[in-house]
């Protein structure tokens, strides 16, 4: 019995992964990239895995911007038999400033929206498009890359 407790434990992570809703999955997804996950550090295969609805060999781009973004709000889906399609609306973070080229700029109170499709694939929601450069939540920016930069 102890066995079997400890197993289903150890695979607890695993099974969190399995969104049973495209809500949960664009949300974990959304987290995850708002973090600086997507920055490096993480496990690709794993991330890949767990995130989208691409073939084993995907390999997403080497983005050479970032979106500096305060927040973040996803829209109610709209949702057919296979898929659904969900508007995020980021809150853009004031970069006119940022000396950095690697930052898009933007001023303050600047929003951008973008369109996420979800696809339903073995009873799991995963992200098939919408992705893009990765928008990471201005603290996180703060702490992983101005201060290590000296910017």
């Amino acid at each position: 019995m102890q066995i079997v407790v400890f197993i289903l434990i150890v695979l607890m992570p695993c099974i969190a992964w399995a969104w049973e809703t495209p809500e949960k999955a664009l949300t974990e997804y959304l987290e995850y990239d708002a973090a600086g996950y997507r920055l490096g550090g993480g496990d690709w295969n794993t991330y890949v895995d767990t995130y989208l609805d691409v073939s084993k060999s995907y390999d997403e781009p080497g983005y050479d911007m970032i979106t500096i973004i305060t927040s973040y709000t996803i829209s109610k889906p709209i949702c057919h038999p296979e898929f659904c399609a969900s508007i995020v609306t980021y809150e853009l973070f004031d970069t006119s400033n940022i000396q950095d080229q690697n930052i898009k700029k933007h001023a303050k109170g600047d929003i951008e929206k973008k369109v996420f499709t979800l696809t339903n694939t073995n009873n799991e929601w995963r992200i098939k498009t919408g992705m893009g450069n990765p928008y990471i939540l201005s603290e996180v920016y703060n702490k992983k890359i101005a201060m290590r930069s000296g910017l």
